[in-house]
C-alpha cells in the first residue's frame, strides 16, 4: 500500500528543480544581504567620522590664522632704550632702627628692694647699647 506522499512516477520534475534553486539562494542571500548593508553601515561611520574630523580641522585652522593675522597686526612695542649709568647710593648711616625697645619698662617685683631693681636695669641696658 502507498501514501500518498510517494509519487508512482519516475520523479525529477523540472519544478522541483526550480524549488531547490530558489529555496538555496534564498538560504544564502539572506546573510549575504546581512553583510551588504552591515558593510554599508561601517561605510557610513566612516564617512561622517571624516567630514566631522574634516570639519574640526577646517575650523581650528580658520582659528590659528584669525589669531595669526590679529597678532600681527596688533600694536606694536617700541624698542628697548639704553638705560643712563649712574652710580649707586651710599648707603644711609643713620638709618632708623626696625624694632625699638620699649618706653618705659613696668616690672612688679615682690621682695626685691629698690637697689637690685636699679642694678639689673644697669644689666640689661648695657647688654642693649646706647638707644
Amino acid at each position: 500500500m502507498k501514501g500518498t506522499w510517494q509519487t508512482t512516477g519516475s520523479g525529477g520534475a523540472p519544478g522541483e528543480l526550480a524549488v531547490i534553486i530558489v529555496a538555496v539562494a534564498a538560504a544564502v542571500a539572506v546573510p549575504v544581504i546581512n553583510a551588504i548593508t552591515n558593510l554599508l553601515v561601517v561605510l557610513a561611520v566612516i564617512v561622517a567620522a571624516l567630514i566631522v574630523l574634516g570639519s574640526a580641522g577646517l575650523v581650528l585652522l580658520l582659528l590659528y590664522q584669525a589669531r595669526r593675522r590679529h597678532a600681527l597686526t596688533g600694536t606694536l612695542v617700541s624698542p628697548a632704550r639704553a638705560v643712563p649709568w649712574r652710580p649707586a647710593e651710599a648707603p644711609r648711616t643713620t638709618a632708623p632702627r626696625a624694632i625699638e625697645g620699649p618706653r618705659e619698662l613696668h616690672l612688679h617685683l615682690g621682695g626685691v628692694d629698690a637697689a637690685t631693681v636699679v642694678e639689673i636695669l644697669k644689666g640689661v641696658n648695657q647688654d642693649r647699647g646706647p638707644s
